[in-house]
C-alpha cells in the first residue's frame, strides 16, 4: 500500500519531468513523426505509382489517353473479379506482355511524362463508375489471341480492342 501511495505522490513530478523532456526534445519528436509520415507516403506512392502505373505506360503509352484509361480499367476489373491486388494482377504470368519473363528488361524505359499519363489513367479509371467492366484487350498490330473470337467485343480505341469475358 505504501508503494502505491509513494507512486501516486511522485506522479505529478514524473508527469512534469516527461513533459519537460518532451518540450526540450520537441524537434526530435517532430522529425521522427515527419519521417514516419514520409515513409508511409512513399510506400503508398510506390504502390500507386509502381508496377501498376508502369504496366499501363508500357502497354499503352503510344495510344490515346482513353485507351490508357481502359487498360487501367482492365487491371481494376481483374483485381475485383479475382480478389487480387492491382500489383498481383499485373504480375500474373502471361497477362500483360510487358511483364512476361525476359521482356520487361528489354522494353524501352518510359519517360516521366508517359509514367505521369499512366498514373492519371489509373486515377481516372479508379474515379469513374461509367467505364465498361472490360477484363481483356489486345493490340491489333499483332495477330488476335485465341480468345478474341469467343469473348464479347466492347470497344476499340486506337490499336487496342477491349473485351468482356
Amino acid at each position: 500500500m505504501n508503494l502505491l501511495k509513494d507512486f501516486l505522490n511522485e506522479l505529478p513530478s514524473l508527469i512534469e519531468a516527461y513533459y519537460l523532456y518532451f518540450l526540450r526534445n520537441i524537434r526530435t519528436v517532430i522529425a521522427v513523426v515527419l519521417f514516419a509520415v514520409l515513409i508511409i507516403l512513399a510506400s503508398i506512392l510506390a504502390v500507386e505509382g509502381g508496377v501498376v502505373v508502369e504496366t499501363i505506360a508500357l502497354e499503352s503509352s503510344s495510344e490515346p489517353f482513353m485507351a490508357q484509361v481502359m487498360v487501367a480499367q482492365v487491371i481494376l476489373t481483374r483485381a475485383q473479379e479475382r480478389g487480387l491486388t492491382l500489383e498481383e494482377v499485373v504480375l500474373q504470368p502471361y497477362q500483360f506482355s510487358c511483364n512476361n519473363k525476359g521482356i520487361r528488361g528489354k522494353m524501352k524505359k518510359r519517360s516521366e511524362t508517359e509514367i505521369s499519363k499512366g498514373r492519371k489513367a489509373l486515377e481516372t479509371a479508379q474515379g469513374s463508375n461509367n467505364l465498361p467492366k472490360v477484363n481483356l484487350y489486345y493490340d491489333t498490330s499483332i495477330n488476335p489471341p485465341y480468345w478474341a473470337s469467343s469473348e464479347r467485343f466492347v470497344k476499340k480505341i486506337g490499336k487496342l480492342k477491349f473485351y468482356k469475358e
